[in-house]
């Protein structure tokens, strides 16, 4: 099971660039330097006279150096003209009109405009800066330069990978989620499907044709089936997982059935293994340092894997719910998939605050970070509310005082949902897909308990 769900896991995970990232990675190495703030004709970034370069009295703020700056732009068509193609080329220029757009500036100087000026003689005369020329932010540089290629690697592998980590490979596991009980309630619809034609084949069986039927049944090769049929429902499906009788209480905790002990003991191998794959940590990179990075991408991917098992958790929590009628399971087992599913999504949102806590630890922005919206309702909701939802989900409180329980669980599971929705307002509506769908869903069951 384990490496069939590894197989699965890898299956899902690839680093794909797109053309625009050649440029947006040279973009990203060229902003790490500080270039000499002169506003002036392109062409004097070519000369490089002593004269031209007296004009240079000013740094410019990294956006607006991207931008506008000549000595940076020249920099970034010299090596756009040697490391990327021109559809690559085409599409990066798209890309960074748009960019400097959304912060306020234009694009002062296109590729095609400057490209006369971009021979190879004046290219093999720019300085070749590397990555340990980044380190030295208080270096003004009065001369266009030419980023290596290993400094061009990194720009374009570091902005491949956060954009694959936060826009594919994070959101692709959280499907992995939905596919994982989707198989596992089709599994159980076709069960169904399947109990209620043979039901309806044998209802218009005559009783002679049936004993026939039977007696041949015996004779032939579906007598295997038959022995398979019946030895999962012997040893999988309808016996418990612990001894000998349904529904036993052990520690105050009802044993489920054999089957759906091993659901859930799956769903937990699963998990593990969609939170702690493909990862690309790799130094140097321009946006995380060696011991932050690790942390950041776990960040991600086990808050993404949270919010993503809600909906699921809230589908099986309900009692109006077309999907108990669909499988024709009992509402025990699927309070026993919303309690387990519960477990995982808070222990998720733990994993996920411990390593924000410990990536802003490490860049010394821990306590401000509790100055911003986004910071403290994310404590609330992953660290307060959802601990104590499964704090007072436990046997003994809904065994000794069921409708204190289920007060203290709606209220803070409505706590939970509105602090969600503050912790990643940030994302401009990235992440409600995850949340809208609970509103529904918690709006229809109780529409259909009024009724």
């Amino acid at each position: 099971m384990y490496f069939i769900l590894l197989s699965i896991a890898q299956f899902f995970y690839f680093t794909s660039a797109i053309p625009s990232d050649c440029l947006n990675g040279i973009e990203e190495a060229i902003s790490k330097f500080v270039f000499a703030g002169e506003v002036g004709p392109p062409s004097q970034t070519v000369c490089q006279t002593k004269e031209a370069i007296s004009k240079f009295v000013f740094a410019e703020p990294p956006y607006q150096s991207l931008c506008q700056n000549n000595l940076s732009l020249f920099s970034m068509w010299a090596a756009a003209k040697v490391y990327c193609t021109e559809k690559e080329i085409s599409a990066g220029e798209e890309w960074a009109r748009g960019s400097c757009t959304g912060v306020g500036f234009d694009l002062r100087v296109s590729y095609a405009a400057l490209l006369p000026n971009l021979t190879d003689e004046a290219i093999a005369a720019l300085p070749v800066v590397d990555f340990a020329d980044t380190l030295d932010i208080t270096h003004v540089w009065n001369t266009s330069v030419l980023i290596s290629e290993a400094l061009y690697d990194t720009g374009k592998r570091t902005v491949v990978v956060l954009n694959d980590s936060v826009n594919k490979i994070h959101k692709k596991y959280g499907w992995g989620v939905y596919g994982f009980w989707g198989g596992i309630l089709l599994i159980g619809i076709i069960n169904r499907l399947v109990n209620f034609l043979l039901s309806m084949r044998n209802s218009k069986v005559s009783d002679q044709q049936r004993a026939i039927e039977a007696q041949s049944a015996r004779r032939s090769h579906s007598t295997v089936f038959s022995k398979t049929y019946r030895w999962f429902q012997a040893n999988l499906i309808l016996p418990p997982a612990i001894g000998t009788h349904h529904q036993r209480h052990v520690f105050g905790f009802t044993i489920p059935t054999r089957i759906v002990t091993l659901i859930i003991i799956a769903y937990y191998i699963w998990s593990i293994i969609i939170c702690s794959v493909s990862y690309d940590v790799f130094y140097p990179n321009f946006y995380y340092n060696d011991y932050s990075q690790g942390w950041h991408y776990v960040a991600g991917r086990t808050g993404t894997l949270s919010y993503a098992n809600l909906p699921v958790m809230w589908i099986f929590a309900g009692r109006n719910n077309i999907f108990l009628w669909a499988t024709g399971w009992d509402f025990s087992t699927f309070n026993t998939f919303h309690r387990h599913i519960g477990i995982v999504a808070t222990v998720q949102a733990i994993v996920h605050a411990v390593a924000c806590t410990v990536e802003e630890l490490a860049d010394l922005e821990y306590w401000d970070d509790w100055k911003e919206q986004y910071w403290y309702m994310g404590a609330v909701e992953s660290l307060i509310t959802m601990s104590l939802i499964l704090v007072f989900s436990s046997p003994f409180l809904r065994q000794r005082s069921y409708e204190l329980f289920l007060v203290l669980h709606i209220a803070l599971a409505l706590v939970t949902l509105i602090g969600l929705f503050f912790h990643t307002k940030i994302f401009n509506g990235e992440f409600e897909p995850y949340l809208y769908p609970i509103v529904a869903i918690w709006c229809f069951d109780r529409l259909l308990r009024l009724l």
